[in-house]
């Protein structure tokens, strides 16, 4: 369970780097599916961009019959400002008019966790049960130009399966697709905030470099040099697809089977990719994340400020 928390929070990091020296508005869409059955969610999020500038505002609803049967509001938004100038990320609170102030520097050792440093239990890279499958892992990279919302991109699909050293039967199968593509407007100022962020943060490097690790670390040390690989891949990465499956015949995997296709019917899930009538797989957790479009309108300074009357909380 572990390692689907760590994936999770991997996209993250784009809303958290995000911005550049000219006026940039950049609206993307994630979905998340399947977590172990219990339904999902859907994600808007429009990044502002001016200068060292940036807001992030981003829209959750989450999935399921079983929310909406509790009849309580399953959508949540968020609001953050990250000034460079100052060093500072603000956390905005709608409901009560309040932020808090987040020193860019203090992120390090949160974000650190994916580089292999000391982190908390739910964040950091389950090597010890990575290791209790035999991984085979395939990467193919296609440089066809590939029209991605309107960015011409290049490809990279990774696929890996992974059999249970003590038992055969359980086997894991995990399908990674990334596009990347140079033609995003003012990719170079996009680039060099990272490099910005990362040195005000204290990275060793940029924080854009270590996004594949974070997709591969969790799956074990055969998934480093497909990293390496997709590193070498030029551009700016516009989209994201992953599937995580396992086998329905393990140890154990035919209550799994049955308890996952009770949650499914009573929450309203929808199958997943590989699930239709006679699939021996059970989908995981299914994640997309991709940008829609890029806006180059002139930004208001105000969306950068904390509103007034709002107060800090500690």
């Amino acid at each position: 369970m572990r390692r689907y928390v760590f994936l999770m929070a991997a996209p993250m990091l784009f809303v958290i780097a995000n911005s550049a020296s000219a006026d940039v508005m950049i609206k993307s869409k994630a979905a998340m599916g399947q977590m172990l059955g219990i339904g999902g969610s859907e994600s808007e999020t429009s990044v502002y961009i001016k200068g060292d500038k940036n807001r992030t505002e981003t829209t959750t609803s989450f999935k399921s019959q079983m929310f909406q049967m509790s009849k309580q509001d399953m959508t949540s938004r968020s609001t953050e400002i990250i000034r460079l100038d100052k060093e500072v990320k603000w956390q905005l609170e709608d409901k009560d008019k309040s932020y808090r102030e987040i020193f860019l520097k203090s992120l390090k050792p949160s974000i650190g966790d994916y580089k292999g440093q000391e982190s908390s239990p739910a964040m950091s890279s389950p090597d010890d049960e990575a290791e209790d499958y035999t991984w085979t892992v395939t990467v193919d990279i296609s440089e066809n130009g590939e029209v991605v919302n309107g960015f011409k991109s290049n490809k990279a699909v990774v696929n890996a399966i992974g059999v249970n050293k003590e038992d055969v039967s359980d086997t894991m199968f995990v399908t990674l697709k990334m596009w990347r593509s140079e033609e995003l407007p003012n990719i170079d100022e996009i680039e060099d905030f990272h490099k910005k962020f990362s040195e005000i943060a204290g990275f060793d490097e940029d924080v854009s470099s270590m996004r594949m690790e974070e997709y591969s670390s969790g799956f074990g040390k055969e998934f480093e040099e497909s990293a390496k690989k997709i590193e070498q891949m030029e551009g700016y990465q516009v989209k994201t697809e992953m599937v995580v499956q396992k086998s329905s015949s393990g140890e154990g995997g035919d209550e799994e089977s049955d308890m996952s296709g009770m949650m499914k019917g009573l929450m309203g899930v929808e199958k997943g990719p590989g699930e239709e009538s006679g699939s021996d797989r059970i989908t995981v957790i299914s994640i997309t994340d991709e940008i829609i479009s890029v806006d180059n309108s002139k930004i208001d300074d105000g969306m950068f400020e904390i509103p007034e009357g709002y107060i800090r909380k500690e």
